[in-house]
Order: structure tokens, then C-alpha cells, then sequence
């Protein structure tokens, strides 16, 4: 079966390198974009329902209060298609943002300050696997996503 018409039935497969996306488009790393956003979490305790956050969340961080002392300004790097996306594999794990900041597209060359340490563990991994174009599998439904993923 080719990987478009694996893509069309939902499948899961892509040539050497590439990023699986179930249902709407199979991409190479490099043809994916590298999202950056910020928005205020209005919970008190503002960490992702899962730890690591969904795959396509790079890497996460608090920068410090927003609105008021309650409201934590939250900032990540995610890979996705779209903005649109970016926000949806957010809301995969902070499921109350909406107060966004910004979600800027960023391009490859671009790198994190010294504000945002990316530290040992899963971030220093998903983030050095898409710098060095290695497979990450999304699992992209058409209905807004899935927290499903892979990493070969």
C-alpha cells in the first residue's frame, strides 16, 4: 500500500524520516512547522494532564505571572501543520487555554533563549529527534487530533 493511500484509510505509514499524520497529510520533518506560543493557564496548578505533554509539544515552560498571581503565562514549542493545530495539540493538555499570548511560526534556524532550558530527559530528546530530522509519529485525526505518538 503506498503511504498516501495509507494516509487515506488512516494508516500509519511514511517513508524513511518522515512524520506519520492520520487522515490528513503525510510530511517529512522538514515540512512541518515549529509553532511558538504562549498563553495564560487560568488553573492553579498549571502542568499538562500528562507527563510528557502529546508529541507534538516540544517542550514546555512558566515564564512567570499574567493576569494576576493565580494565572500562570505558560509558553511551548509544538510541531504541527498549522496554528490551528498547535493550539488543538495544546488544548490535548491544558485543556482551559484560551487566553492566548501569541503562536508564532518559527523556522528551523530559530532557537530557545537561555529564559527556557531544555535540561536533560523527554524535551532534550523530541528536540534534538526533529533537529536531526529523525521519525516522530503524530497521530492527526481530522476532528482535532489525538494525543497518540511514537517515537522510532
Amino acid at each position: 500500500m503506498s503511504a498516501s493511500a495509507g494516509a487515506a484509510r488512516g494508516g500509519h505509514e511514511a517513508g524513511e524520516g518522515g512524520i506519520v499524520i492520520a487522515k490528513v497529510r503525510i510530511a517529512p520533518v522538514g515540512a512541518m512547522n515549529r509553532f511558538w506560543l504562549s498563553w495564560y493557564q487560568p488553573t492553579e496548578d498549571y502542568r499538562p494532564l500528562h507527563d510528557p505533554p502529546n508529541l507534538a509539544v516540544l517542550g514546555w515552560w512558566c515564564s512567570g505571572y499574567g493576569l494576576s498571581d493565580e494565572t500562570a503565562t505558560l509558553c511551548a514549542l509544538v510541531l504541527a501543520p498549522s496554528e490551528a493545530a498547535a493550539k488543538k495539540k495544546i488544548k490535548m493538555d491544558w485543556p482551559e487555554a484560551a487566553n492566548w499570548r501569541f503562536c508564532d511560526s518559527v523556522g528551523p534556524e530559530w532557537e530557545l533563549s537561555d529564559r527556557f532550558p531544555v535540561g536533560k530527559g523527554w524535551m532534550k530528546d523530541r528536540m534534538e529527534r526533529v533537529k536531526q530530522g529523525k521519525k516522530i509519529k503524530l497521530d492527526w485525526q481530522a476532528a482535532g487530533g489525538s494525543a497518540a505518538g511514537s517515537q522510532k
